[in-house]
């Protein structure tokens, strides 16, 4: 006899697949030809086991056999667990008969709920079974009452194509069955087709880029998501921003080149590597410099200083990311991410920061500039 803290991979069984410990216990005989016996295993020497409830002993004679149930008795206050056999040979395991019940509801993956998909490709539906499940029934509808629907039964994976669908809204939902029973109806989930497209967001018209910061170029599409971005002077292309990017959610942050010469003709092209017909142009928009530090520096004014921890910032003309206080020892206490328009003004609260000296540091395009700061507090 011998005893491994692990169970056998991939295991077979006569039943339904019960919850296995990961032990097992192998034993081999010479010269025993018939033999009925009570094997007793006490559980208390098998202490990692997880599956303690109504423990019954399973066998199998070989390795290409599946393993079958013992009659098996279990006395949880004692640990000990009992099987009747009439072969000593063989691979025991130990584990919980797991009964069979109905799958629970199954999840939808795909399509994402309130999805755009376009007309040029196939709608693949899937979801992802809850339980021990045999086939799937899925239901799709332009109506959330499913008045009128379209079924499709005894789908044998966890996926459906359904070809292309002429453009409108559709509603869909699944579900599962064994030899138990159905499970209940997933949650409905709602997809929008419509003819392939690309939208870009920003920029807009009258956008600022400055040369040498981040810039975010947003968009929106309903195709797969592979895409190349140009930048456009005029009508002619003047820089590949991106050859080839994949982005589902239709962002990309570059910056911006220090190639690029001023103006304010520029446009922003982004275009569908699956179908290069498919594209879109972005309003014109302009390029400049960096404002120097004594711009920005004249640009903002800090009222009251010295404070009693509230700050009034006011931004004339100029764009702030972030702002920081630094104490005297060059350690950041407090930042705020922020991004102004060009004419604001913003209540900044640092009243938990004791009384002393500090500088507030601005991050504007790219830059960094300090200016000295007293908080006084009564």
């Amino acid at each position: 006899m011998e005893k491994y803290p692990y169970a056998p991979l991939y295991p077979r069984f006569t039943t339904s697949t019960p919850l296995v410990n990961q032990y097992k216990v192998i034993i081999k005989t010479q010269n025993i030809l018939n033999c009925k016996a009570n094997l007793t295993f006490d559980m208390s020497k098998f202490p990692l086991s997880l599956h303690k409830k109504d423990l019954i002993v399973w066998r199998r004679v070989s390795k290409d056999s599946p393993f079958e149930p013992l009659l098996s008795s279990y006395d949880s206050e004692k640990q000990i667990l009992v099987a009747s056999v009439d072969n000593l040979d063989g691979e025991y395991i130990f584990g919980t008969s797991k009964l069979p019940s109905a799958p629970l509801k199954p999840i939808l993956t795909f399509p994402p709920n309130e999805a755009k998909l376009n007309t040029e490709d196939s709608v693949m539906f899937q979801w992802t079974p809850q339980g021990l499940t045999k086939f799937s029934k899925l239901v799709i509808s332009n109506s959330v009452n499913f008045i009128e629907a379209t079924e499709i039964d005894s789908i044998k994976t966890n996926h459906f194509n359904a070809g292309k669908l002429p453009a409108g809204d559709y509603f869909w939902k699944v579900q599962t069955f064994n030899e138990v029973g159905a499970s209940e109806w997933s949650e409905v989930r709602s997809f929008h087709i419509s003819e392939p497209f690309i939208v870009i967001v920003y920029p807009d018209s009258g956008a600022k880029w400055i040369k040498e910061t981040d810039v975010a170029i947003v968009w929106k599409h309903n195709i797969y998501p592979a895409f190349e971005i140009t930048l456009l002077k005029g009508t002619t292309p003047f820089m590949n921003i991106s050859d080839s990017l994949y982005s589902a959610f239709g962002k990309y942050i570059w910056n911006v080149s220090n190639l690029v010469q001023p103006g304010n003709d520029y446009k922003i092209r982004i275009t569908s590597l699956k179908n290069r017909k498919i594209f879109a142009e972005s309003m014109p928009f302009s390029i400049t410099e960096p404002n120097s530090v004594e711009e920005i520096l004249n640009s903002v004014v800090v009222s009251p200083n010295p404070c009693n921890g509230k700050l009034n910032l006011k931004f004339n003309q100029t764009q702030i990311q972030k702002i920081e206080v630094i104490n005297l020892y060059g350690i950041k206490v407090f930042d705020y991410d922020l991004f102004t328009t060009e004419d604001s003004v913003i209540e900044l609260n640092i009243s938990h920061l004791p009384n002393g000296f500090y500088f507030l540091v601005f991050r504007s395009n790219g830059q960094v500039f300090k200016m000295p700061l007293i908080i006084l507090k009564n």
